[in-house]
């Protein structure tokens, strides 16, 4: 039987925060109080001093609101980009795997057949051990 973990709002958690920022009562009273660890309270705590400045800037949400469209334009670029650039190393690795699978399958089989083998003639576990073998060999 599995024990669902306890999730807890924000709201909670910097009404817990405010109240061990205080100071009034220690940690391990609130934990009692609320029925919470002492290092969960701790940790936001810690949270609600780091980023409690972020509240009080607003060039960062007036800027994010103006720039959004531009940068939102520059990733799906860099997106674009980056997707042509995989889908032609796939082609390029993919074409190197297999004319190194045919030319080396004699050699691993013990073969005589003079680099005349179809991959595919074989259990796809002698294909996954010359696979192997070919990334070893990098």
């Amino acid at each position: 039987m599995s024990v669902k973990r306890r999730q807890f709002t924000s709201q909670f958690k910097a009404k817990v925060a405010m109240e061990a920022m205080k100071g009034q009562r220690t940690i391990g009273e609130l934990a009692g109080m609320y029925q919470v660890h002492p290092s969960r309270i701790a940790a936001w705590k810690k949270h609600l001093v780091e980023y409690s400045a972020m509240a009080f800037e607003e060039s960062s949400v007036q800027g994010s609101d103006r720039s959004s469209p531009a940068l939102m334009a520059q990733l799906y670029e860099q997106i674009g980009r980056l997707q042509v650039e995989l889908s032609w190393l796939k082609k390029v690795w993919t074409g190197r795997l297999i004319g190194s699978v045919r030319r080396w399958m004699p050699a691993i089989l013990g073969c005589r057949c003079g680099g005349s083998v179809n991959y595919w003639d074989y259990p796809p576990a002698v294909g996954i051990i010359i696979g192997f073998l070919w990334i070893r060999r990098i």
